[in-house]
């Protein structure tokens, strides 16, 4: 009687202890999501593989993710890398890459060691990963920044602009500003030089033009990067009727829109103009010119108002 209690007892243990290891065995592996009617994903000590419909492993369970299958592929996660397998749990893209972006026309962004190119639906960069920044392409280019400097890839994976501008800024009409050692310049959509980087300021452009400064000095350049005012006036005006007001070495005087001086910069003053003439100083004293710049008082008087009225 005591030999069966102690039977019954062991047996009873047996089929606990049995019970045990199962359920621990359940939470350690278990088929989690159907992928289709022969693969499962399933689950074992936290890392995913995929099985086959009689519970065969078909891949390891050693992914921390894998993600859905699309067209027969998914990305997956190995040692905190990213890469992808097919559905028959090929290696189609090995887990190297710390970002694998989404796939767009076949492609996509890919970090590895700090660094990002781009790779095509098979794995192979067609872009190798060297750049800090890849923006996305527009046009069939796209801005990339290497070793701090900016240039601009084509769908080939050529820079069709060299890494060597600090900034390069949007391009409008095909062409951009840019700058290099610190001066400003323009370039065209292929990379062409249109004004040289020599100014240190480069306005926007209106009507072909952009006001331009170079050595502390102001001027203007047309659209084919040409200087059609050249850089020597401390200060240009607006343009007001084809003329603008400017200063050189101090002294005041008028330009036209080419450039000439219609009134030499002479005057240590000029006003402004009513019906085509206005009252100006030179060495001190007060006269009148007329806006071709013909004197029609001589600059004699110590005061605008000792001009007489007649004059005025």
């Amino acid at each position: 009687m005591q030999f069966m209690k102690l039977s019954l007892l062991f047996k009873t243990t047996i089929i606990l202890f049995c019970l045990f290891n199962y359920c621990i065995g359940q939470q350690n592996q278990s088929t989690i999501s159907t992928i289709s009617k022969e693969r499962s994903l399933i689950n074992k000590n936290d890392l995913w593989g995929i099985v086959n419909s009689k519970g065969e492993e078909i891949v390891a369970c050693k992914f921390q993710v894998v993600e859905e299958f699309h067209e027969g592929k998914a990305k997956v996660k190995e040692n905190d890398l990213w890469g992808v397998i097919n559905f028959e749990g090929k290696i189609v893209i090995p887990c190297i890459y710390q970002i694998i972006s989404p796939f767009l026309n076949g492609k996509a962004q890919v970090k590895r060691n700090g660094l990002w190119g781009i790779i095509n639906y098979n794995g192979k960069e067609v872009i190798p990963c060297q750049y800090q920044i890849i923006e996305d392409f527009i046009d069939g280019r796209a801005m990339v920044k290497k070793n701090g400097l900016w240039g601009i890839l084509n769908l080939e994976g050529k820079e069709a602009i060299p890494c060597k501008y600090q900034i390069i800024e949007d391009f409008i009409d095909g062409k951009a500003l840019c700058k290099r050692y610190g001066l400003w310049g323009q370039i065209n959509f292929n990379g062409r030089i249109i004004v040289p980087c020599k100014y240190s300021i480069i306005e926007d452009f209106v009507e072909g033009r952009a006001m331009v400064k170079k050595n502390g000095l102001w001027g203007y350049v047309n659209a084919n990067g040409r200087e059609c005012i050249p850089c020597k006036y401390q200060i240009i005006g607006d343009f007001v009727e084809g003329k603008a007001l400017c200063k050189s070495l101090g002294l005041w005087g008028y330009i036209d829109f080419n450039g000439k001086e219609i009134i030499k910069c002479k005057y240590q003053l000029i006003g402004d103009f009513v019906e085509g003439k206005t009252v100006c100083k030179k060495n001190g004293l007060w006269g009148i010119i007329s806006q071709e710049g013909k004197e029609l008082v001589a600059c004699k008087y110590k005061a605008p108002e000792k001009i007489p009225s007649a004059d005025l």
